[in-house]
């Protein structure tokens, strides 16, 4: 039976003596799922290793779209996102910095996604496109120690 992610959005910064907070601990967005479909994996990543993160059409259904995904790392990573990985339509990437904490172990921030949906053969200011899905997500460790990322994946 499918679930609902309740997902906490918060953050806390002081600035020149001024407290700035956005979002709240208090009410989280709800984020209804359509089927028990999941994924989740801890990728191992040596100093400058690129591994496979998610792939749909294997760790998932070829037809699956996801509408929450959650990636952490405990070190600074690149993620590369592919929209169209059979190039059907037109494959695009996209690469997107990952922030660890620096520590083994703990986790950075998340990159957190609500959907799966994202343009293939896009072209500037929206002017062309199709909507597709996000198909595969990969890491390189651009960093000296091994890291740690950890994806979850529902549907």
């Amino acid at each position: 039976m499918a679930g609902t992610v309740q997902l906490w959005n918060f953050f806390s910064v002081t600035i020149d003596g001024q407290l700035i907070t956005g979002g709240s601990l208090e009410n989280p967005v709800p984020i209804a799922l359509t089927s028990d479909l999941k994924h989740e994996r801890i990728v191992s990543l040596a100093q400058n290793v690129t591994g496979i993160l998610f792939d749909n059409a294997t760790d998932l259904s070829a037809s699956a779209t996801f509408k929450f995904m959650w990636i952490v790392s405990d070190q600074d990573v690149m993620l590369e996102l592919q929209t169209d990985s059979n190039a059907g339509i037109g494959r695009m990437l996209y690469t997107i910095p990952l922030l660890g904490s620096g520590t083994t172990g703990k986790y950075g921030a998340p990159f957190i996604l609500a959907r799966s949906a994202s343009y293939a053969l896009y072209t500037i200011n929206f002017g062309g496109g199709t909507l597709d899905n996000i198909d595969k997500i990969t890491a390189k460790n651009l960093g000296a120690t091994t890291a740690k990322v950890r994806i979850f994946v529902a549907v």
